[in-house]
């Protein structure tokens, strides 16, 4: 599963991309091993990147793609503290804030679920101090912090 994912994507083949992505999304949403495992081992072998480049504009044409990576990072984010400060040093919420202007559908609901997850807004607010909320439209969405 995680070989095909990464082959696929480094071959730009996009029906087996997209099937392996879902093939990752529900491995982890229903793991058959410890949840911390899985996620240990797709920081290890560069998944979350690949799904955190999937959730750019580049890849908006494809919505099951994005919508699978979208589900797998809201999955990899309401874990444990760890796998929300790997996604923030590699900027997904850069992708996450640039998903609001193109996203739609579940993918857009799920890039909502990700800005809101617990563990997110729980680790932003120790980094800045501040509590941020989410609010606006698909169009127009921005992330507000509050003292």
């Amino acid at each position: 599963m995680i070989n095909d994912f990464l082959s696929s994507f480094q071959n730009k083949n996009l029906a087996i991309l997209t099937k392996s992505a879902l093939e990752i999304r529900d491995g982890l949403a229903r793991p058959i091993m410890s949840f911390n495992e899985i996620c240990d081992l797709l920081m290890k072998d560069g998944v979350i990147l690949i799904l955190m480049d999937i959730i750019s504009k580049e890849f908006s044409e494809y919505l099951k793609l994005q919508e699978s990576a979208s589900w797998t990072l809201c999955n990899f984010t309401s874990g444990d503290t760890i796998y929300v400060e790997y996604a923030l040093n590699n900027d997904i919420l850069k992708n996450l804030v640039e998903a609001l202007d193109f996203g739609d559908g579940i993918f857009l609901d799920n890039v909502f679920l990700d800005c809101q997850t617990e563990c997110l807004p729980k680790l932003l607010q120790s980094v800045y101090g501040h509590l941020p909320t989410l609010s606006g439209s698909q169009k127009k969405c921005e992330m507000q912090f509050f003292n």
